[in-house]
């Protein structure tokens, strides 16, 4: 059986682990918050909670999974973190917060996690359209996002893996309960996020992608 794990268990996380429990893989889930963890356990083979901006924790992480599965085939970076206040204002720990969630902890999964990717492992990353999200309050998400897109296309170098990004305009979830802006119109749902990523997942082909 085919593994996958799940970096971030929100309402995106969610709807991967069910489309990648449909399609057969076994489902390895890395939660932060602790919220998720009751959900998260219907969903998933194993839960492992982790701050993702701890390098520590992640190392901690990546050995359980080890320990677990000889070789991971589909690994999924969905975490995620949005703080809605203007630069000026912002405090210096609300930025380090959204950065460790979006970009940071992206890194430490592949720096401490390579040795479990298996040799035709394609890795996922849920990203945003970027260019899109430099509006008013969003300084720490729009830099994230554009940092993540970086650091992928870079990794899938490194690696010599597939790394995809996909890029949705916009998902249905709740962080727009936390930002000044409606959603807008023909949003995506979570569970056509996650269809969309396994049909990418099947090409195994590295670049950022629109959905």
């Amino acid at each position: 059986m085919k593994t996958c794990v799940i970096w971030g268990m929100g309402d995106i996380g969610e709807a991967l682990a069910e489309k990648a429990r449909a399609e057969g893989f076994s489902v390895i889930a890395v939660v932060h918050k602790e919220n998720r963890l009751d959900r998260s356990k219907q969903l998933a083979d194993l839960v492992l909670e982790c701050d993702l901006g701890d390098p520590r924790q992640v190392q901690a992480a990546v050995v359980a999974i080890s320990q677990q599965v000889e070789t991971v085939d589909w690994w999924i970076y969905s975490a995620g973190d949005i703080v809605a206040a203007p630069m000026n204002k912002m405090d210096p720990s609300q930025w380090k917060k959204v950065l460790d969630a979006n970009l940071n902890g992206f890194a430490y999964t592949l720096m401490l996690g390579e040795a479990v990717l298996a040799t035709d492992s394609v890795i996922t990353v849920i990203g945003a359209v970027s260019e899109k999200m430099r509006l008013p309050g969003l300084s720490a998400y729009a830099a994230a996002k554009a940092g993540l897109e970086a650091a992928a296309e870079v990794a899938a170098r490194d690696l010599r893996k597939p790394v995809q990004v996909l890029r949705p305009g916009a998902v249905k979830t709740s962080f727009w309960n936390r930002v000044p802006f409606r959603i807008p119109p023909g949003a995506l749902s979570p569970s056509e996020v996650a269809s969309k990523a396994y049909d990418f997942y099947q090409e195994k082909k590295s670049g950022k992608f629109d959905l």
